[in-house]
C-alpha cells in the first residue's frame, strides 16, 4: 500500500508521444537556424554518430533515466537509421521499466545531407523487419513505423513500410508541415500527391495509430481527412517556437475533430520534462488569441494536460490500456510531492489547487515516484 500525505497526489503518467532519442546530446542547443539547416548542419552529424554501436550504449541510459524521472512513463522514440543502435534503446528501456514506442528511423532519400544517407530502400526495409521481429518479444516495449519525413523518404519506401505497419499492427510515426520551406519540398518532390498529407495517405500510412508531429502548416481539407482516418497530431510547443518554425493552434485543430498529442521533441526542445510542454502549450495558444482579435478562445492547462496524457495514448491506441487511472487499466502514475514548496503556497488548498500550482510552476523535482505497470519506483 502507498500512504500519500497532504500534499502529495497521485496522477496518470505522461505521454511523450515525440522525442528524438539520438537528439539528446544537442538538447536546447544549436538553435541559430530554422529547420532543415538545422538538422543538415547539427542534427544528423550527431545522429550519424550512433553507427558506433558502443556510443548508443554509453548514450540510451541517460536518455530513458531523464525520461522516466520527469514522468514520461510512455515515450514514442525516434531512432537514428542504425539498427542495433535503435535495440539498444529499446533494451534499455525495457530494462528501466519505461512503457516505450521506439522506432528504427527510415530514410533512403536525403537531399540534406549525403553522408547520413547509409541505407538502402532494401536495407531500411530489411533492417525494420529484423527490428521489429527482434522487438516481439519484449514487455513494455514495442516497435513503431518511422518513416523521418517525406524529404528523406522514396514513396517506394514509404509504401512499403506501410504494408508492414499493418501486417504487424504497428503504430506510425513522421512529421508533417512543421516549416514553410519543408511543405515547398515535399510538394516539389511529390508533385503528383495532392499535398503533403497526401504523400502519407497514398503510401498507406495513415490511420488510428498514426502520429504526424508539428502540423503548423496543415490545410482544413488536411485536417478533415486526418480526422476521417483517425490520424493524430502531435504537438512540440517548445521546439516549434525554438526553430522559429511557428504556431500551433490546436483549437483549429480539435474543432476538425483530430486528437492532439502532446511530444516534448528534444533535441529541438532542450525540455524533455512534459509538465514544461504543457505550460508551453498553454502559453503558445495564448499568443496565438492575442494575434487573433476575433476571439479570444485559447488552449488551457486542462487542454493540455489531456493532449500530455489520454491524447498521447489514443495516438498511439493505448487509450483503452493508459493515459487515465480508470480501473482495468495498467497503473502506470507518478505521484508528485509539493511539501518542498513554501507552506504559504499549498496550506489549506484543495487537491484540485494543489494540481494546478504543480502543472504551473512545479518541476521534475517535485515527481517523486514513477510507477509503470504496477512497478513502484522512488525518483526524488
Amino acid at each position: 500500500m502507498i500512504a500519500l500525505n497532504e500534499n502529495e497526489f497521485l496522477a496518470p503518467g505522461f505521454v511523450d508521444a515525440h522525442i528524438h532519442a539520438p537528439q539528446f546530446k544537442n538538447a536546447g542547443m544549436h538553435l541559430d537556424k530554422p529547420l532543415l539547416e538545422w538538422l543538415q548542419n547539427y542534427t544528423f552529424p550527431l545522429e550519424d554518430r550512433f553507427k558506433d554501436v558502443e556510443y548508443a550504449e554509453r548514450t540510451y541510459p541517460h536518455v530513458i533515466k531523464s525520461t522516466l524521472s520527469k514522468g514520461s512513463t510512455t515515450t514514442a522514440y525516434f531512432g537514428s537509421i542504425h539498427k542495433d543502435a535503435c535495440l539498444v534503446l529499446a533494451d534499455e528501456a525495457e530494462v528501466q521499466g519505461q512503457r516505450a514506442f521506439v522506432g528504427k528511423t527510415n530514410m533512403d532519400t536525403n537531399n540534406l545531407a549525403d553522408y547520413y544517407k547509409d541505407e538502402s530502400s532494401q536495407q531500411s526495409l530489411n533492417d525494420t523487419l529484423d527490428f521489429v521481429h527482434r522487438m516481439s518479444d519484449m514487455k513494455l516495449t514495442e516497435a513503431i513505423i518511422t518513416p523521418r519525413f517525406a524529404l528523406s523518404c522514396s514513396m517506394g519506401l514509404m509504401k512499403r513500410l506501410g504494408l508492414i505497419s499493418k501486417q504487424f499492427g504497428l503504430a506510425v510515426q513522421s512529421h508533417i508541415n512543421e516549416n514553410q520551406t519543408e511543405v515547398k519540398v515535399a510538394r516539389d518532390m511529390f508533385p503528383d500527391c495532392k499535398d503533403y498529407l497526401g504523400v502519407y495517405e497514398d503510401a498507406g500510412l495513415l490511420g488510428p495509430r498514426s502520429l504526424l508531429a508539428h502540423s503548423i502548416f496543415t490545410t482544413d481539407d488536411e485536417y478533415k481527412r486526418m480526422a476521417s482516418t483517425g490520424t493524430s497530431v502531435i504537438h512540440c510547443p517548445d521546439s516549434n517556437i525554438q526553430l522559429m518554425s511557428g504556431l500551433f493552434n490546436g483549437q483549429k485543430v480539435e474543432s476538425f475533430g483530430v486528437n492532439i498529442g502532446l511530444g516534448t521533441d528534444v533535441g529541438a526542445s532542450g525540455m524533455d520534462g512534459i509538465v514544461q510542454q504543457i505550460r508551453m502549450a498553454e502559453m503558445v495558444s495564448k499568443i496565438t488569441a492575442i494575434s487573433q482579435s476575433e476571439s479570444k478562445i485559447h488552449t488551457t492547462y486542462r487542454d493540455s494536460y489531456h493532449w500530455a496524457t489520454l491524447g498521447g495514448a489514443r495516438a498511439l491506441g493505448i487509450d483503452h490500456i493508459v493515459g487515465s487511472l480508470e480501473i482495468g487499466k495498467r497503473f502506470d502514475a507518478i505521484i508528485a510531492d509539493l511539501s518542498s514548496m513554501p507552506a504559504i503556497y499549498v496550506e489549506d488548498e484543495t487537491p484540485e489547487v494543489k494540481f494546478e500550482r504543480f502543472i504551473r510552476t512545479g518541476s521534475e523535482k517535485h515527481i517523486k515516484s514513477v510507477i509503470v505497470d504496477g512497478h513502484y519506483r522512488i525518483i526524488n
